[in-house]
């Protein structure tokens, strides 16, 4: 679905807007697209990384309302010349970067297999996109989010991840997709702990309405990420290796 320029989440007043730069990972469609259109009408600069730029026609078509405050970067996530060549451009752009959302991610199929039958390439591929790939991008940018003077990280986690909680259902185990996550938040945990400086959260956004979430979640993505975006705007050193939900608040799967 594309996203629009909603002007939901401006319950919180202009004074608690910190507008800045921020680099969205997998922004061509559904939570990265929907959060790429909220930060552009909130006044941010926004990098919207995705595989294929060329084919990203709801993307392209957002920038287009944003004439130089959008950059559309392609970005494999999986490759480290990719992530390098990211990295490059965003420097060139401008020589500080205030928030990083790591937000590409997959869920292999089929996701109905178990521990007891899933293929481990389908682990392998899932641990190379949503946890080896946020460590690339978080790695590459590290200089650039270090020059802010407030910078944030936010990965986008999933009640799948949770240890205690997990979220997926009995008949759709989604296995790999889970083990991922479960290491991205363990990600979470380390950055926080490892980067003092900088704010790094993981956060559930709810079940929404996108190709990995399906047709039958019940939350629409541009809403739902309304409230996402004022989070991020929101978020302050105390938070800083916690889980939330979009709201800001403690998510219900932590850990």
């Amino acid at each position: 679905m594309a996203a629009t320029e909603s002007s939901a989440g401006t319950r919180a007043g202009e004074d608690m807007r910190r507008s800045g730069r921020i680099l969205i990972t997998g922004a061509n469609r559904g939570i990265g697209l929907a959060l790429a259109g909220h930060f552009l009408a909130r006044g941010w600069r926004v990098a919207a990384a995705c595989r294929d730029p060329a084919g990203a026609r709801a993307l392209a078509a957002l920038a287009a309302r944003h004439p130089g405050r959008c950059d559309v970067l392609a970005l494999e996530v999986r490759d480290a010349a990719s992530v390098a060549a990211l990295a490059a451009a965003l420097g060139a752009g401008g020589d500080t970067l205030d928030v990083l959302v790591n937000n590409a991610g997959i869920n292999p199929a089929p996701r109905e297999h178990t521990v007891a039958d899933v293929a481990v390439a389908a682990v392998a591929e899932a641990l190379d996109v949503n946890l080896l790939g946020a460590l690339r991008v978080l790695q590459a940018v590290v200089p650039l989010l270090r020059r802010s003077g407030r910078p944030r990280v936010v990965n986008i986690s999933s009640g799948g991840g949770s240890m205690t909680r997990n979220s997926a259902p009995a008949g759709r185990p989604q296995t790999a997709y889970c083990l991922s996550k479960a290491g991205l938040n363990m990600l979470t945990v380390r950055a926080a702990r490892d980067l003092p400086e900088f704010t790094v959260v993981s956060v559930s956004p709810g079940w929404i309405r996108t190709d990995m979430g399906g047709p039958a979640a019940e939350l629409d993505p541009v809403a739902a990420t309304a409230d996402l975006a004022t989070t991020i705007e929101q978020l302050q050193p105390h938070h800083s290796g916690q889980w939330l939900n979009r709201f800001g608040q403690p998510s219900e799967y932590a850990w």
